[in-house]
Parts: structure tokens; sequence; C-alpha cells
């Protein structure tokens, strides 16, 4: 009995780094295809005429900036509530 829990405690630890590692790779192929994104639409911006290299290389700053407070406002708006059983 205490082998299968070895072996039941070790998938389990197995499947939470292996999720772990997915949601790491989402995240980081997520952030850089947003910033590749904005990066090609401001450069069509700029060749177009509609914008200078200030705006678009302040627009990323900004853009990070109001999610982050937006995020932050949100987290205190929604928190989580206790339950009985903690």
């Amino acid at each position: 009995i205490l082998g299968w829990w070895v072996l039941r405690e070790g998938a389990r630890r197995i499947r939470e780094d292996f999720a772990a590692m997915r949601l790491k790779l989402a995240k980081s192929v997520h952030q850089s295809s947003s910033r590749t994104v904005g990066d090609e639409n401001g450069f069509a911006r700029m060749a177009a005429g509609g914008h200078w290299l200030s705006d678009v290389l302040w627009a990323g700053p900004i853009t990070l900036l109001c999610s982050w407070v937006v995020w932050k406002l949100l987290i205190r708006l929604y928190k989580p509530q206790k339950s009985d059983c903690e």
C-alpha cells in the first residue's frame, strides 16, 4: 500500500509540474506574440504617416501601466471569499 501511495503522489506532482510548465509556456507565447503584433501595427502606422516613433515607443509602457492598474482594481474589487473549511 505504501508503494501505491508513493506512485500516486509522484504522478500528482508530475501532473502539477507539467501544468505549471504549460501555463508558463502559454504566457510567454502570448506575451511575445502580443508584442510582435503591437510593434508591427505601430511601424505600419509610422509608415502610413499616422504616428511618430515616440508615439509607438510610449504606447507599450502606457498600455502596460493601464492594464496593471485595471488588474489591481479588479483584484481589490473581487476579493476571494474565505470559506468555512479553512
